[in-house]
Formats: C-alpha cells, sequence, structure tokens
C-alpha cells in the first residue's frame, strides 16, 4: 500500500502520535510534546502557517481538547481534525491516543477536516434552545447522543455547555446538527 500525501502540517503531541501517522501517510508532524505549550511553540507554528496550512490532531482526552484550545486561540485559521474516543483506545496498556488508531480512523478523522470559517457573514450560532429541542442537553440519553452527533460530524465529544462553542468554532448550522441528529435517532 503506498502512503497517502497530505499537504498540511499536523499538529500532534508526541512522538508515538507522528510515528502512527507515517505508517499510514505521507506527512510533516510538528510535535507539542504535551500540554506544556510555550510562546516559542506559538510563534513557531504562526511562522509555519504562514506558509501552509496546519491541521491540529490532538488525542481525543482532556490534555487533547486543552492543547486544542490554546492552538485554536493562537492560531485561529488551523484546521481540525478529530479522532473518536473509542478509535483512540489501547489494546492493552497505555493512555487513550492517535497512536491507538486504525488506519481506517485516522483516514476517516483526516478526511473529515474542519475548516475554522471565521470570515462568514451569515453564520447564526446554534442556540442553547435548540440544542435542547434535539434532545443533546438535559434528556437521559443527550450524553450518548452528543457522542453519536460528535462522532458523525467529525468534531469528537463535548459536554453540553462545550458543546455550543464547538459547533460555532466549526461553523455548524442548526440545519446541519438536526439533520446529524435525525440519523443518530
Amino acid at each position: 500500500m503506498s502512503k497517502i500525501k497530505i499537504n498540511e502540517v499536523i499538529v500532534v503531541e508526541g512522538r508515538d502520535d507522528t510515528n502512527r501517522l507515517k505508517q499510514f501517510f505521507e506527512v510533516d508532524t510538528y510535535e507539542t510534546h504535551g500540554i506544556g505549550i510555550d510562546e516559542k511553540l506559538i510563534q513557531e507554528l504562526k511562522t509555519i502557517a504562514k506558509k501552509r496550512e496546519i491541521i491540529i490532531f490532538t488525542d481525543p482526552d482532556y490534555a487533547g481538547k486543552s492543547i486544542r484550545a490554546h492552538l485554536e486561540e493562537a492560531i485561529p485559521n488551523a484546521l481540525n481534525a478529530y479522532l473518536p474516543r473509542a478509535e483512540g483506545v489501547p489494546k492493552n496498556k497505555g493512555s487513550l491516543g492517535i497512536e491507538h488508531a486504525s488506519f481506517e480512523a485516522l483516514k476517516t478523522a483526516l478526511d473529515k477536516v474542519r475548516r475554522n470559517k471565521n470570515d462568514d457573514k451569515n453564520f447564526t450560532p446554534v442556540t442553547s434552545a435548540q440544542l435542547n429541542k434535539l434532545g443533546l442537553c438535559g434528556q437521559a440519553n443527550s450524553r450518548e447522543l452528543r457522542e453519536k452527533v460528535g462522532d458523525k460530524l467529525g468534531i469528537g465529544y463535548y459536554n453540553a455547555k462545550q458543546l455550543a462553542k464547538r459547533l460555532e468554532i466549526n461553523r455548524i448550522t442548526y440545519e446541519e446538527l438536526k439533520d446529524v441528529v435525525d440519523l443518530s435517532d
């Protein structure tokens, strides 16, 4: 099998993530080496972002979400790829992460890269009332439904409070969200 070429630079947490991606893809990665992101790292990524697009592809755990949030704030034009939690579970011991994902899971996540469309003037964010109406908050099965919806949208899982912000960052409309919820029932 020949490797798939990825033109963007993929930001990952560590060497194991890089090694896993390079098994299947011809790709350049940039490693954050965990949660300790400093100004030097941010400046290096901003320099890279002037010449190439960047994809943030962190682990689907608390640390990965924290790193992603910090990078998105610093580099608002970065793209996002999300790995569903179930795809990052280690077979034996270890922590949840990209390094445990199959080729199919990695390819699907990268195929669903989300662009932060900051220039979309006609975008209307999904409201809390709309999330409630769709059953994504306040229901007994809301957590499970948010997991399914997050996987289908390719944005990962978020709790009810974080979901609205994540939908806005990824410019997901109410109509798009409703279509995915309808398919998830």
